[in-house]
């Protein structure tokens, strides 16, 4: 080696490391999953595992499928344990219960799953309905429906991992991995075209303010569709009356391309709540239903 070519030599390993640092941290994160169990009207989500632990067998090896592909995921179990130790839910209302746990969790996505038993002479099988959504929009984001061969057995652990493993149809591939790859497409698409919200903007009985109301020579109205045309990625507007201003959807960026993180939806709604308070507008949310309503005091 010449050694007058070393510094040269050091110049491009250094661009090459941060070449490839800028293209590690360029890609979007992919999002942090939780399985949680399906749940009735009535069912307490704190103590299903107790009343039918064949879930917990479902819920493991399902969440080990996303860990095998490199997916974020966060342990239901370990999550339901902490926010019972925190006393993190309030209220009495099961459904409640469990969307707070959803949202205790941190996670972008939830895969719901439930487990239908079969059995007939001592012949048994069990069905694995699987459904992915996104926990900001509740929007569904992939569903499977895996079933195990019919056979003469009380193993329903084993029953639950074969349902999984189980090829589907005439595909070669196991149900579990379809799951998982219609799951991956719809994450793909998202951090493409945005992380899709619904948003429904009203106005307080006594507020002094409404759509119509004239901030610097411009509709309130105008206001807030110039900042969300912006920094949404896509917008599109449902109806609007003078107390009400409907978005049908609005994309999200998937990634903060300043702190190059993926943008939660409940950072995106601060930061359009700070920008209206720079007109001395306050303004309360709320989600419900997978809709986020901003109410204008």
């Amino acid at each position: 080696m010449n050694i007058n070519n070393r510094p040269y030599l050091l110049l491009a390993l250094a661009l090459s490391i941060s070449l490839f640092s800028f293209a590690q941290n360029d890609r979007p994160i992919q999002p942090s999953i939780i399985v949680v169990p399906y749940t009735t009207e009535g069912q307490d989500i704190r103590k299903i595992l107790d009343t039918d632990p064949d879930i917990a067998t479902a819920i493991t090896k399902i969440k080990e499928g996303f860990d095998n592909k490199n997916f974020n995921t966060v342990d239901f179990v370990a999550k339901l344990k902490q926010a019972m130790d925190q006393k993190a839910f309030s209220g009495q209302n099961l459904s409640d219960i469990k969307s707070q746990l959803i949202n205790f969790s941190g996670a972008d996505i939830y895969v719901e799953v439930k487990i239908l038993k079969y059995s007939n002479n001592g012949l048994n099988k069990v069905t694995l309905l699987l459904q992915a959504y996104d926990v900001s929009s509740a929007r569904s984001l992939a569903n499977a429906d895996c079933i195990s061969n019919t056979i003469r057995t009380n193993d329903f652990p084993a029953l639950v991992s074969a349902a999984l493993s189980h090829e589907q149809g005439d595909s070669s591939v196991p149900c579990r991995d379809i799951f998982l790859n219609t799951l991956q497409g719809s994450i793909e698409r998202m951090m493409k075209e945005g992380r899709p919200i619904t948003m429904q903007i009203g106005f307080s009985q006594d507020s002094k303010f409404n759509a119509d109301y004239m901030v610097k020579d411009k509709l309130l109205s105008e206001i807030i569709n110039e900042w969300l045309d912006k920094n949404a990625q896509s917008v599109n507007p449902g109806g609007e009356t003078t107390n009400t201003i409907n978005y049908n959807e609005i994309r999200i960026p998937y990634k903060d391309e300043v702190t190059k993180k993926n943008n939660r939806v409940s950072g995106f709604i601060s930061k359009f709540i700070a920008y209206l308070k720079t007109f001395g507008i306050s303004a309360n949310r709320d989600i419900k239903g997978g809709i986020i309503y901003i109410t204008i005091n």
